[in-house]
């Protein structure tokens, strides 16, 4: 799953948004239909939460990690060299930020037969969802500390030298533990000319607003 393939099924790197878990059961559709896996690396598969162009996600636990979301390629796209470093990005990006207002990364195979990463599960509602479904405008504090957890976010993301590229407010998930940034599936190397450096982004955070989801 990627940006915007995830905003269209409904989903969320770490997370389901409002509305977004769906295909209970053993198939795609809740009925008769492709199978998915019972297992995704050590992680039994629980229930599907979507998919997208590009991937699926499904909510899947194990002993150790607990309850977590695997995204994976679809098998179709998995032998395509593109689309393998899109996903390598993903995974680069979503482990150098793990925990930073992000979901936590536990695992990721992104040289497998059918690659996949998993993220800690993380139930929250999508910022944009938030707003528009009837919360109407977030209170000052609640903005603050949503621009402290963007900042946070952001500046882990730069100081290793990667861009988001698709941060918007469906990409960002409101969690009990603090606002999250989500889906890193176009993320790129940042340019030495961005306008934006990470120590300067780390000025404008003025504290940690979000609790680390591990």
């Amino acid at each position: 799953m990627f940006a915007g393939d995830a905003e269209a099924a409904g989903l969320t790197t770490g997370g389901v948004r409002a509305g977004g878990a769906r295909g209970m059961g053993r198939t795609d559709d809740g009925g008769e239909g492709t199978r998915w896996p019972s297992a995704i690396g050590p992680y039994r598969v629980i229930r599907k939460l979507g998919a997208g162009g590009m991937g699926e996600a499904f909510l899947a636990s194990s002993e150790q990690d607990g309850l977590v979301v695997v995204k994976r390629i679809r098998a179709d796209l998995a032998a395509d060299p593109v689309y393998r470093a899109r996903f390598r990005r993903e995974v680069q990006a979503a482990r150098a930020v793990s925990g930073d207002c992000t979901p936590a990364v536990v695992g990721a195979a992104p040289e497998a037969e059918h690659p996949w990463l998993a993220t800690v599960f993380v139930e929250g509602t999508d910022l944009q969802a938030l707003v528009s479904g009837g919360a109407g405008p977030l209170e000052e504090g609640a903005v603050r500390d949503l621009a402290g957890a963007l900042a946070t976010a952001l500046a882990s993301l730069h100081g290793v030298g990667l861009v988001h590229r698709d941060l918007k407010p469906s990409n960002v998930l409101m969690t009990d533990t603090g606002p999250r940034v989500i889906d890193f599936g176009i993320a790129k190397p940042l340019g030495t000319a961005s306008p934006c450096s990470p120590s300067r982004l780390r000025r404008w955070v003025p504290r940690r607003t979000c609790h680390p989801s591990r």
